[in-house]
């Protein structure tokens, strides 16, 4: 008697702890929620490094993108512990820095009630900030987790998000590093090489690349030059024909971005009867 009522305590014990298991690991897999920022009656786009919500429940946004939004020109300096953002407009002078609530507004300080940080290889500063250092009012829309930043003193309806392919999010977070100088084996914002350009920004974008360009024209699937669609790997042979020596994304009209040693991350064209449209190799599609 005791043995079978022993084996039905075990079974429902195991019973609960799939399905806990199964629970644990729904959540686990549950997408992070998409937060959004609405300038008026425009959305901000982050090509990037997007909002997200920190530890005091404060959605925190980068704030290259917001405060170039509002027209605001922004210099930083970074002395490898922090980074100090200094953002002018007209009379007014705003300075802050990552892990200091403090920000001083044309030379009087005031306190935020969370930090910004350095994430992402982004400087996040608290939405809030827009209120209480740039002059706006800001207002939240729970439905569409939008915070609505107002810079005219009116009142602005939430706008619903707009899908944007991964395809087009990739070239925007390429297009972000225009300028940026060549490194050979750089694999960051310091300076790329150029699958080190390809893999970051692809990973930004929740894909996975291998570390070379050699190995990155294993992946996916080939593509005929006349079917290339944006953010398709386009390679190239630099120093040994035939051989993949080099790699870029295509972003439509016969053009590519990649990082070149002679002018770090630019653009150029695939047909370039000057250098580039000999040394084509081909294309994969990996989206």
């Amino acid at each position: 008697m005791k043995s079978w009522r022993a084996k039905l305590a075990i079974s429902v014990f195991a019973i609960v702890g799939i399905l806990c298991q199964v629970q644990d690991d729904a959540d686990a897999a549950a997408p992070a929620p998409k937060y959004n920022v609405q300038l008026n009656d425009q959305l901000v786009s982050f090509p990037d490094a997007v909002p997200y919500l920190d530890n005091a429940e404060r959605v925190q946004v980068p704030i290259r993108f917001l405060t170039e939004s509002m027209g605001y020109q922004v210099e930083w300096k970074s002395d490898g512990r922090q980074v100090a953002v200094t953002m002018k407009k007209g009379t007014t002078t705003v300075q802050l820095k990552t892990g200091d609530r403090k920000i001083i507004v044309n030379g009087i300080a005031e306190e935020m009630d969370t930090v910004p940080v350095l994430k992402q290889d982004r400087t996040f500063v608290p939405v809030r900030f827009a209120t209480e250092a740039l002059n706006a009012k800001v207002t939240w829309h729970q439905p569409t987790l939008s915070a609505i930043i107002a810079t005219d003193g009116r009142t602005h309806q939430a706008l619903a998000p707009v899908y944007v392919p991964v395809s087009e999010k990739i070239i925007k977070t390429a297009k972000a590093y225009m300028g940026i100088p060549y490194a050979w084996g750089g694999t960051t914002p310091k300076g790329f090489d150029c699958s080190g350009l390809t893999q970051y920004v692809f990973a930004k974008n929740g894909v996975t690349l291998p570390r070379v360009s050699r190995e990155q024209y294993t992946s996916g699937q080939p593509v005929a030059k006349s079917s290339l669609k944006v953010g398709d790997l386009v390679f190239f042979s630099l120093n040994q024909k035939g051989v993949v020596g080099h790699v870029g994304i295509y972003t439509g009209n016969g053009e590519f971005i990649s990082a070149t040693s002679s002018k770090g991350v630019s653009i150029a064209k695939i047909n370039d009867p000057y250098y580039w449209g000999a040394k084509y190799i081909g294309a994969k599609r990996v989206l």
